[in-house]
């Protein structure tokens, strides 16, 4: 086992085909005359790999490069398999095509594997760190999934990488215009643009406007009502990872987060009250297992954590509850009481107890430590973890903890645009304007904001900004990767101004 130091992969930074190319051949030459391959594996559950670490003055998640030394002989399967990956992979760099990294379109990389594509993902990843180069940079490129909405005075200029080949080849002296394309995101939906070497956030100061918030959900549904001007919610960017986010939202979402224009303006995430979505939070905010060898181009240090927690949903039947009652006795005035009675409790039917696959998130939670620097985060996952799928069978729905942010809606669909003003008031600096026929809610009633971004007196484990230990995995350059987080690539083209 060599000596290690963090692995920090940018494309954006990312060695030239020729380099790639001989790295390859190399790798796979030293196992045919030694009879034995160094290799760096995606998956390793050795103690240590992962760790959460202050990198620049930012908590992330962080891999470690330990490398492996593994006979040929005695997993032929395997290499076999992986010299199949690296054959394609060199093709693409010789032939200059591009895979989305679509789940089906590994089949082109292995036809022969389809009953087993995550393995073919995750040689390609050994493949990638071992000999130092993103994925991105040997072709595979990352989907277009998650969605921005920008209201009326923003726009956002970006300068994103068409051709990756062309990109990776370029004069590196000069501004990156090979393989480059500007183009610009206009007020309404957008996809969430991948391959973006940087970008700048234009905001129009006509009439004194001005942005208050950067708004981050799962679900692209609740965009409408968000955006909807009779709420006076459309001063934000609402951010829409359509479940757990593809490689170019997280890199967008940094890349907004480190944006000057942005600088004063909040980033607040609402999730679904279950395990995925605080999974979506600390992936978005620190960094994932998964792709923690690339956390220092992704993560967004400075989103909050903002709820809905477990009593949110509850006071949705308390504030609606006149209204309801008497919309129902409209509309259904054949009903008898006990069927209004259960009409009424809809909102506790909404709530889930906990599953396995919750026992395995909350314990990889743990064991990676962001929970302790989000303490309201972490009082609703313990509230989760508390709960019982069987209490459902018992009628007590005190026990089941679990449900979507969409279910604020089940009273009353005024009750969520309540909810987010709220938390914009609070959140934000400026006064916004509340629905005249939405009714008031008490400050008292909205959990007070967490001071989620302290770290003193937090676990850190060291700072990676000063690691010069050797790395033997890396061809390219004999020492360590380079540990700089992905906006100092992004620094190194300040001088060049988008058109």
């Amino acid at each position: 086992m060599a000596s290690t130091a963090v692995v920090n992969l940018d494309w954006r930074s990312s060695p030239e085909s020729k380099e790639i190319l001989n790295a390859i051949q190399r790798l796979f030459a030293d196992g045919d005359s030694e009879g034995e391959m160094t290799m760096i594996f995606s998956k390793s559950l050795a103690r240590g790999i992962i760790n959460l670490e202050l990198v620049d003055n930012v908590l992330m998640v962080t891999r470690q490069g330990r490398t492996y030394k593994r006979k040929v002989t005695n997993q032929v399967q395997y290499w076999a398999k992986l010299l199949d990956v690296a054959t394609t992979l060199y093709n693409m760099q010789v032939d200059r095509q591009a895979l989305n990294s679509r789940f089906l379109e590994y089949k082109e990389i292995d036809p022969e594997m389809q009953g087993n594509l995550p393995v073919v993902k995750r040689k390609t990843l050994d493949l990638a760190l071992t000999i130092g180069a993103h994925p991105a940079a040997l072709g595979i490129v990352y989907e277009e999934i998650g969605k921005v909405h920008l209201p009326q005075k923003v726009t956002v200029e970006t300068l994103r990488v068409t051709d990756v080949f062309a990109f990776n080849n370029r004069d590196k002296s000069a501004a990156p215009q090979d393989g480059c394309t500007s183009t610009k995101l206009s007020p309404g939906e957008n996809a969430i643009p991948r391959s973006v070497v940087k970008l700048r956030v234009n905001i129009s100061l006509a009439f004194g406007a001005v942005l208050s918030a950067v708004i981050v959900v799962e679900h692209r549904n609740l965009e409408d009502m968000i955006t909807n001007h009779q709420f006076a919610m459309q001063d934000v960017v609402v951010v829409m990872t359509a479940g757990p986010p593809s490689g170019a939202t997280k890199e967008f979402l940094h890349l907004l987060c480190n944006d000057p224009a942005l600088q004063n303006i909040p980033f607040l995430y609402f999730a679904d009250h279950d395990m995925q979505g605080f999974s979506i939070f600390q992936t978005l905010k620190y960094g994932s297992r998964n792709s923690a060898w690339a956390s220092a181009s992704m993560v967004c240090p400075r989103l909050q954590y903002v709820g809905p927690t477990k009593e949110d949903l509850l006071e949705s039947v308390q504030e609606y509850r006149p209204l309801w009652k008497q919309a129902y006795r409209q509309t259904h005035p054949q009903d008898t009481p006990g069927q209004a009675q259960k009409k009424e409790h809809k909102v506790k039917s909404k709530f889930d107890g906990k599953t396995p696959k919750d026992n395995e998130m909350y314990t990889a939670f743990k064991n990676i430590g962001w929970m302790e620097y989000e303490p309201l985060a972490k009082r609703e996952i313990e509230k989760i973890m508390g709960s019982s799928k069987a209490a459902s069978l018992r009628n007590d729905p005190s026990r089941l903890l679990k449900f979507r942010l969409a279910d604020l809606t089940v009273a009353d669909p005024r009750y969520l645009r309540q909810y987010f003003q709220a938390k914009l008031q609070e959140y934000c600096l400026d006064r916004r304007t509340v629905d005249p026929e939405t009714p008031a809610v008490e400050s008292q009633r909205l959990p007070s904001q967490a001071s989620s971004n302290a770290l003193a007196g937090g676990r850190v484990t060291r700072n990676t900004s000063a690691l010069d230990e050797s790395d033997a995995a890396n061809p390219f350059t004999g020492g360590a990767p380079d540990l700089s987080p992905g906006a100092q690539a992004i620094e190194d083209f300040a001088r060049y101004e988008i058109p």
